[in-house]
């Protein structure tokens, strides 16, 4: 492993402990929230989805994301 992917991990362990220690965390981002959290446009959302690389939750017709597919998504982009 690289160690570009190395320290990568390893900021990502941290931001995770972090997140985990802050208490309860949100289980589903809207559209928006998912582009502020992995940092991307809708387009690029839309994308994702259409490619099925970003699991989709419909509450009221609504789509949502579960963080879990969020972070699988991340770490499937640093491998």
């Amino acid at each position: 492993m690289s160690a570009t992917k190395d320290f990568a991990r390893e900021i990502a362990e941290i931001v995770a402990e972090e997140l985990r220690k802050s208490g309860p965390r949100k289980e589903l981002y809207t559209v928006e929230e998912a582009c502020h959290y992995l940092g991307c446009s809708r387009d690029q959302i839309s994308k994702l989805q259409a490619e099925d690389r970003l699991p989709t939750v419909r509450i009221d017709s609504r789509p949502r994301f579960r963080l879990r597919d969020l972070e699988r998504l991340i770490e499937r982009s640093i491998e």
